[in-house]
């Protein structure tokens, strides 16, 4: 397991994997509830936007990689009480570049080509919503 703290150094790593990045790839988005259903081959009686992408997300997710990295991200607060993301999101190197993966608390997953800079926000995004109270 990995884990990327965002001082300029260590962010910088990310970038030195070799991964080709998908820059011009439109990101997808479903509900993990959509997802569960495609993955254990029930075939939905409607279809929706979520249907569709859960289907784009699941040949990603099974497509063969050379690193799968979870971004667990904490922060304290002044007494130091610690706090977490529950869901962390990840990334993943294929042969058709990186992307990362996210799931928010309502359960929707997207997942999206991914520069380095993309996953370096990402965690300072978190870590800022988690030091809000978000």
């Amino acid at each position: 397991m990995f884990c990327l703290v965002c001082s300029g150094e260590r962010a910088d790593l990310v970038g030195r994997s070799g991964a080709r990045l998908l820059l011009d790839w439109a990101s997808l988005t479903c509900s993990n509830t959509d997802l569960n259903t495609i993955s254990s081959g029930r075939i939905p009686s409607t279809t929706s936007p979520s249907i569709r992408d859960a289907k784009h997300v699941l040949r990603w997710l099974n497509a063969p990689h050379t690193y799968f990295v979870r971004l667990y991200v904490a922060v304290r607060d002044g007494r130091g009480r610690r706090r977490r993301n529950e869901h962390p999101p990840g990334w993943a190197d294929t042969d058709q570049g990186r992307v990362l993966l996210s799931v928010d608390s309502a359960g929707w997953i997207s997942l999206a080509g991914a520069a380095p800079s993309d996953i370096a926000n990402k965690v300072q995004r978190l870590a800022h919503d988690l030091r809000n109270g978000s």
